[in-house]
């Protein structure tokens, strides 16, 4: 009987922790604390890629706090005609005051951090603001809105060119220095945001199909989205290798390679029945990863 109890209660315990593991990992995604820390990460990776010291962390403030707030206020869209398919969005009608809580928190630390950046970066921070807005739609009148989601192959590419503002030009902007092939940086970084953004376009076929919305996939056919990420992936490794001859900072880049690397052989992984937490644990978990393998490689050769 004892035996029988101890059995009725250990798995009483392994349910709770189970529980409380999906709680923990749905607050991290639908309050989008990933990807927030995924902007944050893929920022500090700029900066240790290029040996830039000292870190300015007002910067990296901004960063986790304007992804937060932006994330939230778009994703929380209950209006929506795809707010059924949005975990974002069912999130957001459960926990409706703590997820106002957190835009109103995010809110503050993008005022506060914004006024203590270098006036540059503030003239820089403009443009994704402004291409953010055009993403989503500028009303032209009561009754239509253009917006660049609208266009098939524009939609990832505007995405990927804020990201890749965001994490490479704003840093570099803020300590006022462009090593010589920052640029290639740049690149791999709108590739790489690219092809994330055409996979997460396979979990997003049925709110787009709810809006009206043309992807690549739904036009195209997923294994054709598959072929696609991988070639984006592909270009942005080469891209990634061939920096590592030109940079003093070499064994560092090859973590930039092998984030690509990666990329590539998750895209087969991804399908129209694939829970769409594993979207986000496992690809905008690989921005998490970069400045780790960043850290990783400088201490290899250190």
């Amino acid at each position: 009987m004892e035996k029988s109890q101890r059995q009725i209660v250990g798995s009483s315990v392994v349910a709770l922790l189970h529980q409380g593991a999906i709680a923990l990992v749905h607050f991290i995604i639908y309050t989008n604390l990933l990807i927030s820390t995924g902007a944050v990460a893929l920022t500090l990776a700029t900066l240790l890629l290029f040996n830039i010291r000292p870190i300015p962390y007002v910067l990296l403030w901004f960063v986790f706090s304007s992804t937060w707030l932006v994330y939230g206020l778009l994703k929380y869209n209950v209006f929506s005609g795809s707010a059924a398919q949005n975990g974002h969005t069912v999130w957001y009608t459960h926990y409706f005051w703590q997820s106002n809580a957190v835009l109103a928190l995010a809110l503050v630390i993008v005022m506060v951090s914004f006024f203590q950046l270098k006036k540059n970066t503030m003239c820089w921070a403009v443009f994704p603001a402004f291409l953010t807005v055009a993403y989503y739609g500028f009303p032209t009148s009561a009754n239509s809105r253009f917006s660049l989601r609208q266009l098939v192959w524009i939609k990832p590419l505007v995405v990927a060119l804020v990201w890749a503002l965001v994490t490479v030009v704003l840093p570099l902007t803020e300590v006022d220095e462009f090593p010589t092939y920052w640029w290639i940086l740049f690149g791999i970084r709108v590739l790489y945001v690219t092809g994330l953004c055409v996979l997460f376009e396979i979990k997003d076929i049925p709110a787009d199909n709810a809006t009206g919305l043309h992807t690549i996939p739904q036009l195209f056919g997923i294994r054709t989205t598959h072929n696609l990420a991988m070639l984006v992936f592909g270009v942005a490794f080469v891209l990634a290798l061939g920096l590592c001859r030109f940079s003093s900072s070499q064994p560092a880049f090859l973590a930039i390679a092998a984030i690509q690397l990666w990329c590539m052989l998750l895209c087969r992984w991804f399908s129209g029945k694939t829970d769409e937490k594993w979207y986000y644990i496992a690809l905008d978990g690989t921005m998490l990863l970069l400045p780790v393998l960043v850290a990783c490689f400088e201490l290899w050769v250190g």
